[in-house]
């Protein structure tokens, strides 16, 4: 599984924060963010 989707599935499936994430995959929170979004607009 490639990291975008870890991201993605941590953040909606196990409710875990963006702060969480950010430090558990060590990526930059405004890249957190925008995977998510990106992800919020697909679904949509």
């Amino acid at each position: 599984m490639n990291e975008k989707h870890e991201i993605i599935i941590r953040y909606f499936t196990d409710g875990k924060s963006l702060r969480d994430i950010t430090r558990s995959t060590g990526f930059h929170r405004e890249t957190v963010t925008k995977y998510i979004y990106e992800h919020e607009k697909q679904v949509k």
